[in-house]
């Protein structure tokens, strides 16, 4: 599974930032059933780039089904990426 994801307004490889999940820890429920997911197991190093801790979280309009935890990603901003 790839932990690289390209992020940009337009929806451009040309203009995104390159953001790299390093690490996370989500809590996922979906129809009465609970997952809980924790990764990568093998987490890319990425020295030298800015770290960011991110809340996820969200939940269906009846409240059933939610997601949250954290994550942990590396961004390279669009104005690094060739």
């Amino acid at each position: 599974m790839a932990h690289v994801k390209w992020l940009s307004v337009s929806g451009s490889r040309d203009t995104a930032a390159q953001v790299t999940l390093v690490s996370g820890d989500i809590t996922l429920t979906i129809g009465g059933e609970t997952v809980h997911l924790v990764g990568p197991e093998n987490p890319p190093a990425r020295n030298g780039q800015d770290h960011f801790e991110c809340s996820v979280y969200g939940a269906s309009e009846d409240g059933q089904d939610t997601i949250n935890g954290t994550a942990v990603v590396a961004v390279i901003p669009q104005t690094s990426v060739e």
